[in-house]
C-alpha cells in the first residue's frame, strides 16, 4: 500500500516554467467555479476490457461521467486471441477505432500472385500478403493462397465501430500500434514500429482496407518512451518521445528510471543501432518532413494530449524536486507551447506541482499533495490521456503499486485543479478515449 512520508517542497525560480497552487472546489459531477455557470461532466468514457455480457470476448465498455456506470457497448470477439492496445475516437464522436493484437489466424486471407521470380513448381501457388506494405510474394505448398493465415505469428489488427449503432463498422489487419490517432471518418494514423529500428507513421483507411506509409522518425529512435505521443489535427503534426530502445531501457535519470517504454522488438533494435536524440520528434504528415526534436528540459512527461480543433497541447508531468540520495518527485499539469520552435519547449504551468501527489525514493512511498486542487489520493502512476468535453482533461491511474487503476478529471483551465476522481472497479483500461455520446 501506499504510505505517507513527509517532504518538503522546493522553490521554483523561473516565473514563465513555474506551478502555482490555486483554490478549486469539491469533486463532483457537477463542477461549479464561483462566478461561472455549472457545468455537467457530460459524455462517456471509452475504454477496452473482459468484462462483458459475452463471457470470454473482449469488448469496449463505456463510462458514463454524470452517472459513473459502466456499460458495455460492442465486442471484438474471443478474448484468447485478443490483446488490447491503444484506441481513439473520431472528431465527431461517433467513430471509435482500437488496436488489437491476435495470436490465432488472420481474417483477412492472402492473395494469389504473378510476381514470384523464378515462377513456383508444379504443385504450389505464388501467393502475397495484400494486408501487409510492400510485401513480397513467394511459393507455398498450398491448394489455395486463401489457406494461408499466419497463424505461425502474433499480428495487429484495427477495428472500427459505430458507437451510435454499437456495432463493428470494419475491421482489417494491420501494424500493432504504439498509439492511434483519428485523422478522417474513416483513417486513423498508427504509430508502428519497423524492421529496420524505428518508428513509423502509417494512414489506415478502415473502409477502403489500404496501409499507406507515411515516414519514419530517425534511425534507431525505436521507443516511445511513457507511451507519449500526440497528433496535432490543427497543424497536421504527428509528435511522439522517442529514445534508442536498448540505452533507454538501461537508462537512470538520477539512478531512478521513471520511464516506460513501448519499443519494437530486440531483432529490430539491434538493428536499428545508431545514435538518437532523444526528445519529442515530429513529423509533418502531409509531407513526411521532419521537424526538429525537442525536450522539455528538467520534466519527463507521462503523456501529451492535443485539442485537434484548436492545437492547445497539454502534458501530464513528473519533475525532480529534491536529488540523490533523497530524491522527491512531484506531479502536476502544463500547458505546452509546441508552436513557436524554442528547445526545450515552453510550458506553462496550470495546477501545483504536487496535483498527483509525491513520491519519494524508487520505492511506493508516497503522499497526497498539499496543495489546493490535488487528488484526494497520492496516484502512484499515471498512464494515458484524452481530451474531451472541451476544458476537461481525463487521465487512468494507479493509486498503488497493486491497485487497479482509477480515472482522473482534471481541468486544462489555470486553478480547478481535479474536479473528479472515479474508481471503476475493472481490471485493465490501457487507453481510455471521449465520446460525447451518454452510454
Amino acid at each position: 500500500m501506499c504510505s505517507l512520508v513527509h517532504t518538503s517542497r522546493s522553490s521554483h525560480s523561473t516565473p514563465r516554467n513555474n506551478f502555482d497552487s490555486r483554490s478549486r472546489l469539491s469533486p463532483t459531477s457537477l463542477i461549479a467555479v464561483p462566478g461561472e455557470h455549472v457545468m455537467a461532466l457530460t459524455g462517456s468514457l471509452l475504454f477496452v476490457n473482459l468484462t462483458n455480457p459475452h463471457p470470454f470476448t473482449l469488448g469496449v465498455q463505456a463510462l458514463n461521467l454524470a452517472t459513473q456506470a459502466i456499460t458495455f457497448v460492442a465486442s471484438f470477439g474471443p478474448s484468447g486471441s485478443f490483446y488490447d492496445q491503444v484506441g481513439t475516437v473520431s472528431a465527431d464522436g461517433a467513430t471509435y477505432w482500437a488496436s488489437i493484437q491476435h495470436a490465432g489466424a488472420p481474417i483477412d486471407p492472402w492473395s494469389s500472385s504473378s510476381t514470384c521470380s523464378p515462377g513456383c513448381a508444379s504443385g504450389t501457388k505464388c501467393c502475397v500478403d495484400p494486408h501487409t506494405p510492400n510485401a513480397t510474394a513467394a511459393c507455398f505448398k498450398v491448394d489455395k493462397c486463401s489457406d494461408l493465415n499466419g497463424g505461425n505469428r502474433p499480428y495487429g489488427e484495427t477495428v472500427a465501430i459505430d458507437l451510435n449503432t454499437r456495432t463493428i463498422k470494419a475491421r482489417m489487419n494491420s501494424s500493432l500500434c504504439y498509439h492511434l490517432f483519428a485523422a478522417t471518418a474513416d483513417e486513423v494514423l498508427c504509430a508502428a514500429g519497423t524492421t529496420e529500428g524505428s518508428i513509423a507513421v502509417q494512414r489506415i483507411d478502415t473502409k477502403a482496407k489500404k496501409i499507406t506509409t507515411i515516414g519514419a522518425f530517425d534511425h534507431g529512435c525505436n521507443a516511445i518512451v511513457n507511451e507519449v505521443a500526440a497528433y496535432d489535427a490543427h497543424a497536421g503534426v504527428f509528435y511522439a518521445w522517442l529514445e534508442n530502445g536498448d540505452a533507454e531501457v538501461a537508462a537512470a535519470r538520477g539512478g531512478l528510471v521513471r520511464k516506460r517504454v513501448r519499443s519494437t522488438d530486440r531483432a529490430a533494435r539491434s538493428a536499428g543501432g545508431g545514435a538518437c536524440k532523444g526528445g519529442l520528434h515530429a513529423m509533418e504528415v502531409s509531407t513526411a518532413k521532419l521537424l526538429p526534436t525537442r525536450g522539455f528540459g528538467n520534466l519527463i512527461v507521462v503523456d501529451i494530449v492535443i485539442d485537434g480543433a484548436t492545437g492547445a497541447a497539454h502534458a501530464a508531468v513528473e519533475r525532480e524536486t529534491s536529488p540523490q540520495p533523497h530524491l522527491v518527485w512531484e506531479r502536476g499539469l502544463v500547458r505546452m507551447n509546441l508552436t513557436d520552435g524554442s528547445d526545450p519547449i515552453a510550458w506553462d504551468s496550470i495546477d501545483a506541482d504536487d496535483i498527483y501527489g509525491v513520491q519519494q525514493g524508487t520505492s511506493s512511498s508516497c503522499e497526497k499533495g498539499s496543495a489546493p486542487g490535488a487528488a484526494e489520493t497520492c496516484l502512484y502512476q499515471l498512464n494515458n490521456g484524452a481530451l474531451g468535453n472541451g476544458s476537461l482533461y481525463f487521465l487512468s491511474a494507479f493509486a498503488t503499486p497493486t491497485s487497479q487503476e482509477r480515472v482522473v478529471v482534471a481541468s486544462t483551465e489555470a486553478g480547478r485543479g481535479v474536479l473528479l476522481e472515479l474508481d471503476p472497479k475493472v481490471g485493465n483500461m490501457v487507453d481510455l478515449a471521449y465520446t460525447p455520446i451518454s452510454y
